[in-house]
């Protein structure tokens, strides 16, 4: 691909390019989508937003697309140094689940979508910006988070575009890609629950599990689902699988506790 071919970043990237360098560096190419069609492209992809973009249709509300910014957050939690930076974050994930925070998130996100106090410019505040603003598409704070958080990753604004700062990058966008799925499950293997299964040790241990983040004991979940009756491979080896980073939207314990 020569220089004049390569694709443009779009307005957003541009103005937050613009706003850390003065403008788009000559050498930033925005990546192409690649379409993934079968379970086989999907259960492959190493590309976070060649996923977000399969699922942007099917996604109808913004739980889901929240929990897996809020995730990425974390990932970066050490670059989020602000307090009311990591405030929005911390009540973006409550009000994934309840309103009752709302009123508190609604105000934060304000004050920082104004971006005139506190340490908030470049990549971080960006990154948290995209947890903060409620218009659009429901799986529109994943794609943001998508595309700014390797940014944020680098820690320093200016060494995003160089060597170093693509390496950082991305590892970055490769840890998404078991975070996407992680929170999104399989679009081409859907997995239902059957209510002979959720008994109340099975419903006491899964509530437990996500009000206390207590994702080591997945795989006693597990166990008491399989005691229940559960034959579901996929829910199984999901909850047992010790090698995955879980967090909160975990598609396996969200079918569990009934939530979407």
């Amino acid at each position: 691909m020569s220089h004049t071919d390569q694709p443009k970043p779009d307005q957003k990237q541009e103005e937050l390019l613009a706003r850390i360098f003065g403008g788009v560096p000559a050498d930033y190419a925005s990546p192409k989508k690649k379409e993934i069609e079968t379970e086989a492209d999907w259960q492959s992809s190493t590309d976070s937003g060649d996923m977000l973009y399969l699922l942007q249709p099917r996604v109808t509300q913004r739980r889901k697309p929240l929990l897996f910014g809020v995730a990425c957050c974390r990932r970066i939690w050490h670059r989020i140094t602000d307090p009311l930076l990591r405030r929005v974050v911390d009540l973006a994930e409550k009000v994934a689940d309840s309103n009752e925070a709302d009123r508190e998130y609604r105000k934060a996100a304000r004050a920082i979508r104004k971006g005139t106090e506190g340490n908030w410019t470049g990549t971080c505040w960006e990154t948290v910006c995209c947890l903060a603003y409620r218009d659009g598409h429901p799986i529109g704070p994943a794609n943001g988070v998508n595309k700014y958080g390797p940014m944020a990753s680098c820690g320093a604004d200016d060494i995003i575009f160089t060597p170093e700062g693509q390496a950082i990058r991305k590892a970055e966008q490769d840890a998404y890609v078991p975070l996407i799925r992680e929170v999104f499950g399989n679009p081409f293997r859907p997995v239902t629950v059957d209510p002979a299964w959720l008994t109340s040790d099975v419903r006491l241990l899964a509530t437990g599990v996500y009000d206390e983040k207590a994702f080591d004991r997945m795989p006693i979940l597990a166990d008491a689902l399989q005691d229940a009756g559960c034959d579901n491979d996929d829910i199984l080896n999901h909850l047992r699988d010790t090698g995955a980073t879980h967090v909160r939207g975990c598609w396996a314990l969200d079918l569990v506790l009934g939530k979407e």
